[in-house]
């Protein structure tokens, strides 16, 4: 099954999983609401950008392009 932690490795505490559960909740909400803003028919992007191909390409430009690797 599994392998023991080597002797010196620490074994994450429940603040790291918190830290990495609200920082995956920041990212999901930054892209859903990045989504919403772009492709609802009542955001004033709509109307700034009439294409939706355009709108589609700046919204995943800009979803993608600020995450870490």
């Amino acid at each position: 099954m599994g392998t023991a932690p080597t002797a010196g490795a620490e074994v994450p505490g429940v603040a790291e999983y918190l830290a990495e559960f609200a920082g995956t909740a920041c990212i999901i909400l930054v892209a859903l609401s990045a989504v919403t803003f772009d492709l609802s028919t009542h955001s004033p992007m709509h109307h700034w950008i009439p294409s939706l191909d355009v709108r589609r390409l700046i919204t995943a430009c800009s979803s993608a392009a600020p995450r870490p690797a």
